[in-house]
Parts: C-alpha cells; structure tokens; sequence
C-alpha cells in the first residue's frame, strides 16, 4: 500500500499536467511506516474527489494543449470506434445471411421429405424440442425455431418432377418390352412356317425319287455275261501290256549292262548279235513235253 500510495500521487500529477492546468502540485513525502493521509480515505470518497476535479476541469474550459499523444489517443479511440462500429455491421450482415440459409434450407428439407413421414416429423419435432439448436440471430427474431435436419436416403427423395420422370421412363421400358415380346412371337412364327414348308418340300422330293426308281428299267441281268467277256478281254489286255512293258524294261537294262562290261575296242567293233528269237510255246505244248523240254527253251 506504501508503493500504491506514491503512485497514485505522481499519476494525479502528471494528468493535471497533460490536462492543461496552471499551477504547481505537491508530491508529498512518503515516510516509511506513515500511512498517506489519502490512505484513511474510504474508497467512494477517492472516487468523489477524482470525479469532482474531472469535472472541475471540464467546466473551466481550459484549452488543451496541442500534445501529439493525445491526438494519437483520440485517433486510435476513433478508429477503434469505428472497427467496432463496423463488427456489429458485419456481424448484422453475418447473422442475416445465416437467418436466411437457415430459411432456405429448411424450406428445401421441407419439400424433399416424403409425404407420408410429414405426420411422424411433426411429432418427432414436439418430442425433440430440446434438441433443437438456435443461431445467434435467435435473437433478433424470436418465434423463429431451426427444425432439426433428418437425413433422407438418396434413394428416397422423391419430389414431383422426379416421381413423373420415373413413372415416364418407367412406362417407356414397358412399351419398349411389349414391343420386343411381339417382334420375337412374330419372328418364331415365321421361323416355324420356314420349318414347316422345308419339311413338306422334303418329303415331297423323297415321293418323287420314289416313283423314278420304281419307272426305271434295268437290263443288268441280261447283260451280265457279255459284261465278264468285256471284263475278261479288257483284263487280259492290261496284263499283256503290263508284260510286254516289263520285258522291254529289262531287255533295255541288259543291252546297257552289256555295253558297259564291253571295252573301248569291242565297243567301236561290236558283234554281229547271235541270240536268235526264242521259239514260243502254247500253252498245250507246255505241258505235252513235261520234263523233256530242250535246255534252249
């Protein structure tokens, strides 16, 4: 309290200073142990007196004195008025901005909710009063509640437009099924008829074929022995040329085996040939000599 008292002292004097007045102002001397005579002073009374010399000051009309300082301090306060001032706009602005998203989102939930659930929001509204929450601007607007938000499923929010655009592309993938059903039901019909008329021309052709067979005359019984003395002498032929071809073949094979054993000399004087035609045999002959053949032959 010592400290306290000197002070307020030296803080007395300097704004009687800065507030212009004339005169000399006397610190007293603060003696250790010693309370101030201001210290037995209640509290009220220190109050009165500061009041009464603010005042005081203000009615003499002393002109202040042209301190910089205060100029500064009278500025900041301006400008800290007018930020203030400026807030409570902003904050105005703010809260009625917020009033009305909050009008316009409830409006919206309002219409997306389904019809049949409007009874069992109302009651859950009464019964949840509690829980619902109120923005600042509750404030400006009494009366006005935010109802709470419910959560509907994508898959449930139905409004008018939606409802008639579904029951519309509903009613086009049915007209569009009936069609395919008909097209099919024709197209299997005509598949049937296809059937039906290869069938009869089928069996037509096999009544036809029939009755050709059975008009043809054949003589192949008649003819069958002069076909096995036309089989006959067309065999024997094709085994006398097969033989004839065989014997030339080998004729030629020894006529070349011959030339090339014979040397330089014999071959530019070649001899007369020797080998006379073999006498051919019948077959009757064959078989009348027996083992008594010539060696020739």
């Amino acid at each position: 309290m010592p400290v306290t008292a000197g002070v307020s002292e030296a803080a007395l004097a300097t704004r009687a200073k800065l507030r212009g007045e004339i005169g000399q102002t006397k610190v007293k001397r603060y003696w250790p142990g010693k309370a101030p005579e201001w210290a037995d002073e209640p509290e009220d009374v220190r109050m009165q007196k500061v009041d009464a010399l603010d005042r005081k000051h203000d009615d003499s009309g002393v002109a202040r004195k042209d301190d910089p300082r205060l100029r500064r301090l009278a500025q900041t306060r301006a400008e800290n008025r007018e930020e203030e001032k400026e807030d409570e706009d902003a904050l105005e602005e703010r809260r009625r901005r917020i009033r009305e998203k909050n009008l316009k989102r409830a409006q919206e939930e309002a219409d997306l909710l389904p019809v049949e659930e409007e009874d069992e929001v109302e009651e859950e509204e009464d019964e949840e009063d509690e829980s619902e929450y109120e923005t600042d601007s509750e404030d400006d607007m009494p009366g006005i509640a935010m109802i709470k938000p419910v959560f509907v499923p994508k898959a449930e929010r139905y409004t008018v437009s939606g409802r008639e655009r579904l029951e519309a592309e509903e009613q086009a993938l049915e007209e569009l099924a009936k069609r395919k059903l008909e097209m099919r039901k024709l197209e299997t019909k005509q598949i049937v008829v296809e059937e039906v008329r290869k069938d009869e021309e089928i069996r037509n052709n096999m009544l036809l074929q029939d009755a050709n067979i059975g008009d043809v005359e054949t003589d192949d019984e008649i003819n069958e022995a002069e076909q096995y003395e036309v089989w006959k002498t067309r065999e024997i032929a094709r085994i006398k040329r097969e033989r004839d071809a065989k014997e030339a073949m080998l004729r030629e094979r020894e006529k070349v085996e011959k030339l090339r054993n014979m040397t330089e000399q014999e071959r530019k004087n070649p001899k007369p040939s020797s080998d006379k035609p073999k006498k051919k045999w019948n077959y009757a002959e064959v078989l009348s000599q027996g083992s008594f053949l010539p060696s020739g032959s």
